[in-house]
């Protein structure tokens, strides 16, 4: 649509030239480049607390499941504390038979400081969103080397419902006497 008081095409583009009006749209003072012509620049975020840098990669994992045992706190060789819980995660999908067939992956997550803290409240079978990063680490058991995958959390969100107190609000030790007449 053009502004009020513009008739033709050629004075809608002297009007979008003229610096007092302000246009919101792809400028025209450059010819569009080809695939291929310039190098893409992707302005994502590698981590969190990270604005506007120019990163072309991103290792984000965003899970959402059940854990699978309670939370375990462990320490590093210098003291340093971290939680460790796993996460179940379901794919579900019907085969040739029209049957439905499940695959249950199991995720190692690991979580440093006050996350760490807050992963200890949760408990067996909460439902869980987790956000981090795929990390691998090789270590060495009975001379044999082994590589593992874990999520480093960034963000651990409880997607559990908050349960409800007694309908009747009388309390927990209440007895139902039956009808009130």
């Amino acid at each position: 649509m053009r502004p009020p008081g513009l008739r033709s095409p050629k004075q809608f583009q002297n009007a979008r030239n003229n610096s007092s009006l302000k246009f919101f749209g792809p400028s025209r003072k450059k010819p569009p480049l080809g695939l291929g012509a310039e190098p893409t620049q992707l302005r994502v975020p590698r981590y969190t607390g990270q604005k506007g840098s120019k990163v072309m990669y991103q290792n984000r994992l965003s899970l959402i499941g059940f854990s699978g045992k309670e939370p375990e706190q462990k320490f590093t060789k210098n003291g340093a504390a971290f939680t460790v819980l796993s996460l179940a995660t379901k794919t579900s999908w019907k085969n040739d038979n029209d049957e439905w067939e499940s695959r249950t992956e199991w995720h190692r997550i690991i979580a440093w400081s006050k996350l760490g803290e807050f992963a200890l409240t949760l408990t067996k079978g909460a439902h869980l969103q987790v956000e981090g990063e795929l990390r691998s680490r090789e270590y060495e058991k009975d001379g044999v080397k082994r590589r593992i995958w874990e999520c480093k959390a960034y963000r651990i969100a409880k997607l559990d419902r908050i349960e409800r107190a007694d309908d009747t609000g009388r309390g927990e030790d209440a007895t139902d006497d039956g009808p009130p007449f």
